[in-house]
């Protein structure tokens, strides 16, 4: 058996000081091969390592400048001393002698973060630092931090990485940074604070504080629901059981309550952070910018599915006269803080009650725009959109067998029954919570439109992504013009 080499002595710290030139390569070659990596698509101009700090002596915190021609994002790469036995693809390579991976495949460094959000400790990052925000005292056993709890790191995320400790809690890392402060992390923690009910509760988290309290979110420790079916497989599993003889009912069942724990979150969301009704400036800017999403993902469509998406293209103006419909709206409501990017794959049914995830808002928006008060029923609009794609998404299915016409018309009034309950459940509460426009009318013009703004941003993304999915939108789109076609069109 060969000698094993000598101990390597160098610490993490001393990696980072000494590793220089060495370390900023070796995160420049490993992390545009990882998928939360959104420049994959873009010419690199410029990485550098803005800035370091060590946690706890052991994690070396890493925040990463990207600079394009056309722009620039920074990004955060945890890393810890890698053991012999590390997956090779987690390894970025060595550093003034030590052998570094992402720290968040280590389970004992992936604690240590998480202890950190608990904290109320800062560490030093250049002319910044790094500080942990806890919500309330708590200890680490209640939160499955003990050193001797199992930890594992979930797969499939695009954008952030999470790790979960002994089904107990969840630490999200964000890893494309944005500055100001994180609608996900200031959102949970006012909802933990009010005591609501249909979110997982945060614990704490790390923020990133440079000059002039400009600050950078860079993970959020929240409880861990247990036990809990995700909405979005629950839905799709309902609809494929629509062709047995005894198909299942549990979503049905419970997606009046679903609709119902949505208008708690906006309520709640309007007493932590306030209200105020909507202007005849804010209906114009709504407008404006849904018609120049029209216009952009309409010239798409002409190019590479004049054919497919005919059905759409020859009734543009009557798009258009229902999008500019919710300028005149006579009662447009009140604006809130919403969720912001609200579909079935953020909610979970466990122990009878639904819970919503994932905060931060749509990620193609900056955190300004994120964190501005809007109409509710943009996250009204966006849920009964996902209802659409659980009806159809089983049969678009790649090898899935062309369903019965009978199966078509069950999903379809599945699709109907759903959307149905889930506005009854919603707008009983939200009612009487003064949430949404007193007029019902006002109510059906401002969800077609945000409907239909929702499908044709749907439209643009399956002409880049899925083109076999087009009916669902263009479905969609069809569907609120049919149904509001008694309705006078405004011009454009």
């Amino acid at each position: 058996m060969a000698d094993r080499p000598p101990p390597q002595t160098t610490s993490i710290a001393e990696a980072g000081a000494r590793g220089g030139a060495d370390l900023a390569r070796l995160v420049a070659e490993w992390m545009p091969r990882q998928r939360w990596f959104a420049g994959k698509a873009r010419d690199v101009a410029d990485m550098r390592i803005d800035q370091m700090c060590v946690i706890a002596d052991r994690v070396l915190e890493v925040i990463v400048a990207v600079e394009y021609p056309d722009g620039a994002e920074r990004y955060q790469v945890p890393l810890v001393e890698a053991p012999d036995d590390a997956p090779a693809w987690a390894v970025l390579g060595s550093a003034a002698g030590l052998r570094l991976m992402d720290a968040t495949v280590d389970a004992d460094a992936s604690r240590l973060l998480a202890r950190a959000a608990l904290s109320e400790r800062a560490w030093t990052a250049g002319a910044a630092a790094i500080t942990g925000a806890p919500v309330a005292p708590i200890d680490d056993r209640a939160m499955g931090l003990e050193s001797q709890a199992p930890a594992r790191r979930l797969t499939g995320e695009q954008s952030n990485t999470s790790i979960v400790f002994g089904d107990q809690a969840i630490l999200k890392i964000f890893r494309r940074l944005d500055e100001g402060e994180n609608p996900d992390i200031e959102i949970t923690r006012e909802l933990t604070l009010a005591g609501f009910p249909h979110a997982p509760a945060q614990r704490g988290s790390l923020v990133l504080r440079s000059d002039g309290d400009v600050q950078t979110a860079l993970a959020v420790l929240s409880e861990f629901v247990t036990a809990g079916r995700d909405g979005w497989e629950l839905a799709c599993a309902e609809v494929d059981s629509l062709a047995a003889a005894a198909p299942q009912t549990q979503f049905l069942a419970e997606v009046s309550a679903l609709g119902g724990a949505v208008a708690r979150l906006h309520t709640a969301l309007r007493d932590r952070f306030g209200t105020r009704a909507a202007e005849r400036s804010d209906l114009e800017g709504w407008a404006k910018e849904m018609l120049g999403q029209l216009d952009a993902v309409f010239e798409t469509a002409q190019r590479r599915a004049a054919h497919a998406a005919a059905g759409v293209l020859d009734r543009a103006d009557q798009i258009r006269g229902r999008l500019t419909d919710i300028a005149t709206a006579e009662d447009p409501g009140p604006m809130t803080r919403t969720h912001g990017d609200l579909h079935l794959g953020q909610t979970l049914l466990a122990g009878g009650r639904w819970q919503l995830l994932d905060f931060e808002g749509e990620p193609s928006r900056s955190v300004a725009e994120r964190r501005q008060l809007r109409s509710p029923l943009r996250d009204v609009a966006g849920m009964l959109r996902s209802f659409d794609y659980a009806s159809a998404a089983e049969r678009l299915s790649a090898g899935a067998a062309p369903p019965s016409p009978e199966v078509i018309r069950a999903a379809e009034g599945w699709r109907d029954e759903a959307r149905r309950r889930f506005l009854d459940g919603y707008l009983e509460i939200a009612g009487e919570a003064e949430i949404v426009p007193a007029s019902s009318h006002s109510i059906q013009v401002l969800l077609d439109a945000f409907e239909l703004d929702k499908a044709v941003y749907e439209l643009g993304y399956e002409l880049a992504n899925r083109p076999s999915w087009l009916q669902i939108p263009i479905g969609g789109i069809l569907r609120v013009l049919e149904r509001s076609a008694g309705r006078p069109t405004t011009k454009p």
